[in-house]
């Protein structure tokens, strides 16, 4: 209690106790609202947090759907251009309607051998000397048996000189 010794230094000290109170009991409310706030920031912070973990697991498992997704469209893809360039290839070079027929050997001179003897055997060193005993129709008829079997360019390019 305030003991009045009267005059304005009672009255002054009265009015300062009261000033002091009301701003000890604004800084209490202060304090009060500072931790209230604080509290809420706290719990704010936390659930983002855990808003924020909550969302990258799932960005995550959509990621990884996605690249699956990816892959399997990426193998579909190749799939399809494989088949399409099989389709093509097989529309643009059908079989041809010859090719299972036998060819027909050429004419030899009747005891079905080639004017040289063991062609298909000998080198082209030792073919060339002997295409000089020949007429053109003998050479003629090696070069077509050449062309349907081993088809050599050196020996076609030979023959083809010895018909000069």
């Amino acid at each position: 209690m305030v003991v009045h010794n009267g005059g304005a230094n009672g009255e002054t000290r009265v009015v300062t106790e009261a000033a002091h109170k009301n701003y000890e009991t604004f800084l209490d409310a202060v304090a009060a609202a500072q931790a209230q706030n604080m509290k809420f920031a706290l719990g704010w912070i936390g659930s983002s947090v855990e808003m924020f973990k909550t969302q990258a697991e799932i960005n995550l498992r959509v990621l990884e759907a996605v690249t699956e997704q990816s892959r399997r469209q990426q193998e579909v893809s190749r799939t399809l251009v494989s088949e399409s360039v099989k389709t093509f290839v097989d529309l643009s070079y059908p079989p041809l309607p010859h090719a299972a027929e036998p060819v027909a050997e050429p004419e030899t001179d009747g005891n079905g051998s080639l004017p040289i003897e063991d062609f298909d055997r000998l080198s082209v060193e030792e073919i060339t000397p002997r295409l000089r005993e020949l007429d053109a129709r003998e050479v003629e008829e090696i070069k077509t048996y050449e062309k349907r079997h081993k088809n050599r360019a050196v020996i076609l390019e030979r023959l083809d000189r010895a018909l000069v």
